[in-house]
Parts: structure tokens; sequence; C-alpha cells
């Protein structure tokens, strides 16, 4: 069964936030670095699931370089960093 977009977009967000926590617990950085270290592992978290689960919607991304796939995809998940306030 394929979960909603809904459903989906909460787990990832959980997750994320295990990630960035645990990051932040066990990695020993702190200010900017941790900040960098935590967008950098959060985007590649999100950007592999959405890889698995949402194969064919194309992702823009503040932490990724744009593509011009986007621009002609059906669908496109724009999301932002875990850790940053929006």
């Amino acid at each position: 069964m394929t979960r909603s977009d809904a459903r989906l977009a909460a787990d990832l967000a959980v997750r994320a936030g295990e990630l960035l926590h645990g990051i932040q617990a066990t990695s020993g950085l702190a200010g900017k670095a941790l900040g960098r270290r935590g967008d950098a592992d959060s985007n590649a978290l999100l950007l592999s699931q959405l890889a698995l689960f949402r194969p064919d919607d194309a992702v823009l991304s503040e932490e990724s370089v744009d593509t011009a796939a986007r621009l002609s995809a059906d669908r496109c998940v724009d999301h932002r960093p875990a850790g940053r306030d929006a």
C-alpha cells in the first residue's frame, strides 16, 4: 500500500528529527558546523527516501543543485532542511 503524501511527509519529518538529534548528541559539533552537518545529512536522508517512495517526483531543495527536470515534471516536492526554521 502506498502511503499518502501527508503520511510520508510526517514519517520523514520524524526520521529527520531523530537524525538531527543524533547528530547533535554524538557529533561533537556546535554552531554553524553543526548546522551545516545537520542540513547535509537531513537533505541526504530526504532525497534518498523521496527517490525510493516517490521516484517520479522532482525535488527542489536549497541544499541540492537544481535541475531542469523539475520544470517538466508532473509533480515537484519542495523541501527545506529539517534543521532550520521555515
